[in-house]
């Protein structure tokens, strides 16, 4: 049995080419922009074939392909490069991703290893760089540049925070940003340069009743594709829904931020306003929201928008943790009359402050948002993330009025707080550790902000408690963590644990007290049962 695929001409509705060849299922045809004559098939038959639109037997069907390559395992996904048809990539049920130079098609001109589990999608991100994705959680960033006789085992960058074990989600590139699914139904919008998501979309379905849209968890994003490189996605998930996204970009000295803005959806909408919501719908709004200390301070966010709206005026919070951030942003979109920035000082902050106002008031970014530079003699007294922080507090001001803090090594640190509180901290900040400093305000554009170091490792456990995960990634002991939990000093996504029994799972991010923080990588479960945990720890 041969299988067949076809290529249409879409405004004609006319067949173009048909293609036979393969034995087994084709997961992938792409057509090279390059040569539009030249296309690529990849198989379940663990081939790649390659094929001229020039070469024309009986009519449409092309029987003669110009080229194979040929792999132990079923090839999933194809590509070209957008300037070239003379090289392709194809990834791999072996967990590999090639990469070729068509006029010598014996030998892979670099394969990638990193992957653990199937490769579903390669993209290229320009000519030296390409993205693949993989039913591991994780895409993986890949610099063509920096193979080590034909093989590259280190990836650029491994972007995590989307959940992707068995489906086929989707993955699309444009202008540098990279576009996923995820099997929460969600997409998630990740940039090159940074590992963490810069935004995430979660698809909804309304409720009849009420007319809201509420969380339908059993469903995943099936497909993505930027619109050219331009702003616009388009995403659909398993249930045939469909959504044209506007994913907005602002960028000044004080702010980098996208939006994301539902433009078309094959489906019901109805966005109520924030009146609506706060008089009988916010539990219903809140439903999503999963952690309850997170639930409650988007509920005051709530009635802060409320009254921003009804007085037409524009309120501002302190600073916040990333969950509650991103759980505000997505409520308050629900609501149709009611404009929301979040703004951190930084394109990479952690934590924001968020503004909240009537659309025909909130028109720009307000200036809520300053920053400072600590300098001293730090060379032969490094001090630590901790040290700053703990320094800072000792004046007296509460952790909300501080937003991220950025060590600079022996330079100091730079440090963003809220506007009213710079003189106070100029004046009475002298000391951090045992040695001297000097504060200053500086303009948000003298900000030097790097990607944080880390460190991974893998460590297998019975179980995937927070005490014996951390324990490990730690490098304490299991009592010691217990202690530690007990008395308040154990974060899991920001909020305080209170249980030893707390289980973590991929992308979580765990801090300690005076021990800093880690992220939890992929999970894979072994053969007696037990868990390989990657921890990503953060230096």
């Amino acid at each position: 049995m041969t299988w067949l695929q076809e290529v249409w001409d879409v405004a004609r509705g006319q067949l173009v080419t048909e293609m036979k060849e393969h034995e087994k299922r084709v997961w992938s045809i792409d057509i090279s922009t390059a040569d539009p004559t030249l296309l690529a098939s990849g198989s379940d038959d663990g081939s790649v074939n390659l094929w001229s639109k020039t070469l024309k037997l009986n009519q449409h069907v092309l029987k003669n392909r110009i080229g194979t390559i040929k792999t132990k395992e079923n090839v999933c996904c194809v590509q070209f490069p957008s300037d070239s048809g003379r090289s392709l990539a194809f990834g791999s049920a072996d967990h590999r991703v090639y990469y070729y130079d068509l006029r010598n098609p014996k030998l892979p001109l670099c394969t990638m290893i990193g992957h653990t589990k199937t490769v579903s999608y390669v993209r290229f991100v320009d000519s030296s760089t390409l993205v693949s994705s993989s039913t591991d959680n994780t895409l993986k960033l890949w610099d063509l540049s920096m193979s080590v006789s034909g093989v590259n085992e280190a990836p650029v960058y491994s972007f995590m925070g989307h959940t992707n074990v068995k489906n086929f989600v989707g993955l699309s590139v444009s202008d540098g940003y990279l576009a996923t699914g995820s099997e929460t139904n969600e997409v998630y919008v990740y940039h090159k340069a940074f590992p963490m998501p810069v935004l995430s979309y979660k698809f909804k379905t309304v409720d009849p009743v009420s007319g809201l849209e509420v969380e339908d968890a059993s469903q995943f994003i099936s497909s993505v594709c930027w619109r050219g490189q331009s702003s616009t996605l388009v995403a659909a998930n398993s249930t045939g829904n469909i959504k044209i996204l506007e994913i907005l970009l602002r960028f000044n000295q004080k702010l980098f931020i996208l939006i994301v803005t539902p433009r078309i959806k094959i489906a019901a909408l109805r966005r109520c306003h924030v009146a609506e919501a706060m008089k009988g719908d916010v539990e219903l709004v809140l439903k999503g929201v999963g952690d309850q200390a997170v639930a409650k301070e988007v509920k005051h966010i709530l009635e802060m928008a409320r009254r921003a709206t009804s007085r037409r005026e524009v309120l501002h919070t302190d600073f916040l943790t990333p969950p509650v951030v991103k759980e505000s942003v997505s409520v308050l979109g629900k609501l149709a009359d009611v404009a929301v920035v979040a703004q951190g000082g930084y394109p990479e902050a952690e934590r924001c402050r968020i503004s909240v106002g009537h659309p025909d008031v909130l028109t720009n970014d307000p200036d809520i948002v300053a920053a400072l530079s600590i300098t001293g003699n730090f060379g032969f007294q490094a001090c630590s993330h901790g040290d700053f922080l703990g320094a800072i507090l000792g004046t007296g001001i509460t952790r909300d009025k501080l937003g991220d803090i950025l060590i600079q090594e022996e330079k100091g640190a730079q440090v963003l707080i809220v506007p009213e509180l710079v003189d106070f901290i100029v004046s009475a900040l002298d000391k951090v550790g045992n040695v001297s400093v000097t504060c200053s305000k500086i303009p948000l554009l003298a900000l030097e902000y790097e990607p944080p170091r880390t460190n991974s490792f893998k460590t297998v456990e019975a179980s995937l408690r927070i005490d014996a995960v951390a324990s490990a990634g730690f490098k304490i002991s299991r009592s010691k963590l217990v202690d530690l939990i007990s008395s308040g000093d154990v974060r899991v996504n920001w909020a305080t644990v209170t249980k030893n029994g707390t289980t973590v799972k991929t992308g979580d991010v765990v801090s300690v007290s005076g021990k800093g923080r880690l992220k939890i990588g992929e999970i894979n479960e072994t053969k007696k049962g037990k868990y390989a945990v990657e921890i990503i720890r953060y230096l």
